[in-house]
This record gives C-alpha cells, sequence and structure tokens, in this order.
C-alpha cells in the first residue's frame, strides 16, 4: 500500500472512531487510542508487536519490565482478577497517552504497517535510539515534548506538567491528579499518598500493632548498593513482620531503586536496614532481615477502591 493511502485510512479511521487516552479491555481485546488492539485475551500474547505498537504510541523505546507488567495485565485479567490486572496496567506507566490523538495516530499507523508485512523489530528500531538515529526516538514526533532528566528528584519525586519544560512543580490537589508526563526516577504523587499512608499507619498502630514509617532499606554491596524507603514497616501482635507500599495516583510507578529492592525483601536474607528504629519491631540494624510478607497497598485517589496485591506479584527478583 502506498504510504499516501496509508496516512489516509488512518485519518479516516481517527476521524470515525473516538480516541481512548487510556488502556481499555474490551470485547476480548486490550485496547488503546482508536480501538487498536494490543493484544487478544486467551491468545498467545504476541509480544514483538505489542512492543512495537507501545514504542510507537509512546514515541520512543519501552523497558522490558514495563511490558512485563503489561504482560501480566493481560494474563491476570483472562483469569478473572479484574481489580489485579488494572494495578498491573497502571503500574506499568504505559496505560495513559501522554497525547492522546498523536498517540492513536502512531498506534494506527504501527497497526497497518504490520498488517502489511513490516516486523514489528523494524518499527521498534525506527523508534529506539541507536548508532545511526541521528537524535532521540520522541524528536522524531514531538519535539516539544517535555522531559525530566533522570536523576532530577528524589525518591518522594514531584508531578512534572505539560507546560513545565522539566522543572518541577507543587503537589496536585485532592482527587483525581491531572494528565501529567510520567515521572523519571519518582515514585510520590502528591499529598494523596501521604494522607493513606499515614491513616493506614494509624488504624494499624489503634489496634495494636506496632508500626513504623518511612523506613530506609538497602542490599548490601560494593560499590554503594541500591537502598529504597519503604512507606510502612509493622510487626502484628504474634510477631509476623509486614511490608506494605502505598502507591496512589494513575499511573504510580516504582523508583530505580525499589525496582531492584523489593523483590528481596520476601525471600529474606538479603536486605538491611541502618534505621534504629527497626529495633522496635524485633530487627537488628545493618543486619540482615528474615523473610518477611511484603504487599502494595494502591489506592487511586478519594473515592476510589482500594487494591491489596502481594509485592510478588508486581515486582520480579
Amino acid at each position: 500500500m502506498r504510504s499516501e493511502a496509508l496516512l489516509q485510512r488512518c485519518y479516516d479511521h481517527l476521524a470515525a472512531h473516538p480516541v481512548a487516552a487510556e488502556m481499555t479491555f474490551a470485547d476480548g481485546f486490550l485496547t488503546l487510542g482508536a480501538g487498536t488492539r494490543l493484544a487478544k485475551l486467551g491468545a498467545p500474547l504476541d509480544e514483538p508487536r505489542l512492543a512495537a505498537l507501545l514504542t510507537s504510541a509512546h514515541g520512543g523505546p519501552i523497558e522490558s519490565m514495563r511490558l512485563r507488567r503489561v504482560r501480566r495485565a493481560v494474563e491476570t485479567w483472562r483469569d478473572g482478577d479484574r481489580a489485579l490486572a488494572l494495578t498491573h496496567l497502571a503500574l506499568s506507566r504505559l496505560s495513559k497517552l501522554a497525547d492522546p490523538s498523536e498517540g492513536a495516530r502512531r498506534l494506527l499507523l504501527a497497526d497497518s504497517l504490520m498488517n502489511a508485512g513490516v516486523a514489528p523489530e523494524v518499527i521498534v528500531a525506527g523508534l529506539t535510539d541507536d548508532a545511526t538515529s541521528g537524535g532521540p526516538p520522541a524528536a522524531k514526533y514531538s519535539p516539544d515534548q517535555p522531559r525530566v532528566p533522570a536523576g532530577n528528584g528524589r525518591e518522594s519525586g514531584q508531578w512534572v506538567g505539560a507546560n513545565s519544560a522539566g522543572s518541577p512543580t507543587s503537589a496536585p490537589p485532592k482527587g483525581k491528579p491531572p494528565n501529567l508526563l510520567p515521572i523519571i526516577d519518582a515514585a510520590y504523587q502528591g499529598n494523596y499518598h501521604d494522607i493513606v499512608r499515614d491513616y493506614v499507619a494509624d488504624s494499624l498502630r489503634a489496634a495494636g500493632n506496632t508500626v513504623l514509617t518511612e523506613v530506609p532499606i538497602a542490599m548490601p554491596g560494593n560499590p554503594p548498593p541500591p537502598s529504597a524507603r519503604i512507606d510502612i514497616l509493622m510487626r502484628n501482635a504474634v510477631g509476623v513482620l509486614f511490608v506494605i507500599e502505598i502507591k496512589t495516583g494513575d499511573d504510580p510507578p516504582f523508583t530505580p531503586g525499589q525496582n531492584i529492592v523489593y523483590p528481596h525483601i520476601a525471600p529474606g536474607g538479603i536486605v538491611i536496614s541502618p534505621d534504629p528504629r527497626v529495633a522496635q519491631v524485633g530487627l537488628v540494624p545493618f543486619e540482615f532481615w528474615p523473610p518477611v510478607e511484603a504487599v502494595i497497598l494502591y489506592a487511586p485517589g478519594p473515592g476510589s477502591p482500594t487494591v491489596i496485591v502481594p509485592m510478588s506479584d508486581l515486582l520480579e527478583p
């Protein structure tokens, strides 16, 4: 098919179909944009095709961990656990298009090219950085799109708005956060996170548990080890330890440190904490933790259902 005809078909499709900014499970498929089908429920997942579509939709390379979360969303939805599936989608940080119209157009083009016989790898190669790319992939589609430099911000993070050009903004108001760009190296989605953390911690204390908040943890090593900060560390009345990580907002990410350290909490024998407060729950500072039950409490926003899932369901060692 000639390129002009291909483009015209895409524009005609866009004109005739509503554009969804977020991934949706509908009619047996995971869809995005103007109804582009990313994956079919109940069928083997075509991961190269999915990678090509999402790379096109977001205008740049997609981390394998984020693709894995989308895959697990499809698997868990198919198995009937819809709450967990939606949690996987949210934590993939791929579920929402920063520019729905442009993302939908690129999705349609990529889908049409693959249907015409173009290999998914060719589409991905055209959008990702390599020695011959001559520039960042996103520049081919949205040269003015703001970017957040890696490491610009601490673990508590900041929202970055579409007009911020990478500068931090104040925390969003209570309620559903605005449609903003993903955060780089940050996991904190505004004041609501702290409200949920403190509410859960106070409730657990009132029930007779020993509760600590904002506990630093690390994996010893040389060079300096990766580290993270857990929201809640608790020992219940019968001596069982729990870690509770709070995630809020539409697209709550994990920091790089959390991605490395958190999967090693449950097995035990790998994680330590330098915080002297851990003695209150029977741990010794700088000594390896035993196996600890770890969960994610996902609270999108006020009035939204809360989902609790094992941390191992969302992070793999």
